[in-house]
C-alpha cells in the first residue's frame, strides 16, 4: 500500500525523501519482486527558497532521497530536468545513491546543511553528483528514477 508513503507534493526534498523510503523498503522487505528493478516517476516539484545556495529542484529532490539511501547498497535515485536546466545552476538534475550521504559528511558539508542552504548544487557537484547535460532545448517535465541492483 503505497497511501503509507505520504509528503507534500510539492516540496523537492519531502518527494526525494518518499521515493527514498520507497526504495530502501523494497530492498530491506521485497515488496516490490525481484531486482533489478526501475522504478519511475515525473512531475515538478517546488523548492521553498530559504537560504543563500545554488541548485534547482531535481537536485534537492535527490539529496532528500540520500537522507533515507544513507548506507544502502546497489540503490540509486536520479532526478533531472529534460530541458537540462534546474534552477540557479548548470546542472540539469542530481543522482545520490547509498553513499552520497556519507561523501558529503567526509567533505564537511551534511546533506542537512545544503538542504537547508538550498545549496544542492555546491554539495552535488563536489561529490560528482551534478548531472551536467547543457540546455536541450526542449522542457517536457522532470523525470525520477530509483534503480535497485
Amino acid at each position: 500500500d503505497y497511501g503509507l508513503y505520504k509528503c507534500d507534493p510539492a516540496q523537492a526534498k519531502e518527494v526525494g525523501k518518499t521515493l527514498g523510503a520507497i526504495l530502501r523498503d523494497s530492498l530491506e522487505k521485497g515488496f516490490l519482486g525481484s531486482y533489478p528493478l526501475a522504478i519511475l516517476s515525473s512531475g515538478e516539484t517546488t523548492v521553498k527558497v530559504e537560504g543563500d545556495g545554488e541548485g534547482g529542484r531535481n537536485q534537492e529532490l535527490a539529496l532528500g532521497g540520500s537522507l533515507k539511501l544513507k548506507g544502502l547498497r546497489g540503490v540509486s535515485l536520479l532526478s533531472i530536468g529534460t530541458d537540462g536546466i534546474d534552477g540557479r545552476s548548470p546542472a540539469a538534475g542530481g543522482i545520490a545513491d547509498g553513499e552520497t550521504y556519507q561523501r558529503a559528511l567526509e567533505m564537511g558539508y551534511p546533506v542537512e546543511e545544503a538542504l537547508k542552504r538550498n545549496d544542492s548544487y555546491n554539495l552535488l557537484r563536489k561529490i560528482g553528483g551534478a548531472v551536467m547535460t547543457g540546455p536541450t532545448g526542449t522542457n517536457f517535465m522532470d523525470l525520477q528514477v530509483g534503480v535497485i541492483t
